[in-house]
């Protein structure tokens, strides 16, 4: 601007109490008025329910069967995030005092999301003859309902985190349920689920596979859990191996605020056009839960250091 014309400008404002007006900005200003929010790391949190809801840049995979955990190999864990009290109330009826004399363990049995829940379930496809669509919650209260009843007839003790058949349970009162329940032995938490890879383009299937199980990163007895669990799914579905996997930077949820030693299956891909026709096949999915029992067995035999 002229100095000539801007000594005049201001000379102007000051006899006429005008105030100067600021020149528009560039195109290309970045705007600063309101901004998209942001969701916080706190606010995702409760969304990490399986592997599928995970970065796959955080993932880490901590071996690839077959190995063993060698006697004296496991070390005491890193302490997990102190669950904070809640201020929410709940009309959850409290879980009963449980009393046990014979087993070692007390067995929290999470069935894995609900009927609600986005995204967990199979595009249409046809078995048999029939238009069918698989959901994961179906399927993992399915694995679970097999599960507790080889349990009972065995005698191992079990407590079924989430009984209701309608309705989601959030994660953080599935983890409150188990954190809360009463027991005179050790609890250990195993939540079932079924696995969602990334699509073909153009289509709606994946080209992801197998078996993978997860713990929290810093817990060597998580560590030594999984491994019974992988083995034993592996042994009865003869799938592809994946591993097992933990993140240290976005945990699942159950794993990291559970205050126990705690696993989640990966039982094959339902949005795998080959494997979800072998979920929905009854014959594999008993495999599948006596699979996990059959883990559940060699725990409560050998133990966890």
């Amino acid at each position: 601007m002229n100095p000539f014309f801007e000594l005049f400008r201001r000379l102007f404002s000051s006899l006429f109490n005008t105030t100067p007006t600021t020149p528009p900005a560039p195109a290309n200003t970045p705007t600063t008025t309101n901004p998209p929010k942001t969701e916080t790391p706190k606010e995702k949190e409760e969304e990490r329910g399986d592997s599928s809801d995970l970065p796959k840049d955080t993932v880490i995979v901590t071996e690839v069967l077959p190995f063993e955990i060698k006697p004296g190999e496991v070390v005491e864990d890193k302490p997990k995030d102190t669950p904070k009290p809640s201020t929410e109330t709940t009309t959850t009826t409290k879980p009963p005092v449980v009393t046990v004399k014979s087993t070692k363990y007390m067995w929290c049995l999470d069935n894995g999301h609900g009927k609600a829940t986005p995204g967990k379930r199979s595009a249409p496809f046809e078995m048999d003859g029939i238009n069918v669509q698989f959901f994961e919650y179906e399927f993992n209260r399915d694995i679970v309902k097999r599960m507790m009843a080889s349990m009972t007839e065995k005698g191992i003790k079990f407590f079924n985190v989430v009984p209701e058949v309608e309705g989601d349970i959030t994660l953080k009162e599935r983890v409150e349920r188990a954190n809360k329940l009463s027991s005179s032995l050790p609890k250990l938490y195993i939540s079932v689920h079924a696995n969602a890879g990334p699509v073909r383009p153009g289509t709606d299937w994946s080209a992801a596979n197998g078996i993978e199980t997860w713990h929290f990163h810093a817990s060597a007895r998580g560590r030594a859990m999984a491994a019974f669990f992988q083995e034993e799914i592996l042994k009865a579905t003869g799938w592809r191996n994946r591993g097992l996997k933990s993140t240290a930077e976005k945990d699942l949820y159950v794993l990291r605020h559970t205050n126990m030693a705690a696993v989640l299956t990966e039982n094959g891909f339902f949005n795998n056009l080959d494997e979800v026709k072998k979920l929905m096949r009854d014959d594999i999915r008993q495999a599948i839960a006596d699979a996990h029992v059959a883990a559940i067995v060699e725990i409560e035999r050998k133990g966890l250091a």
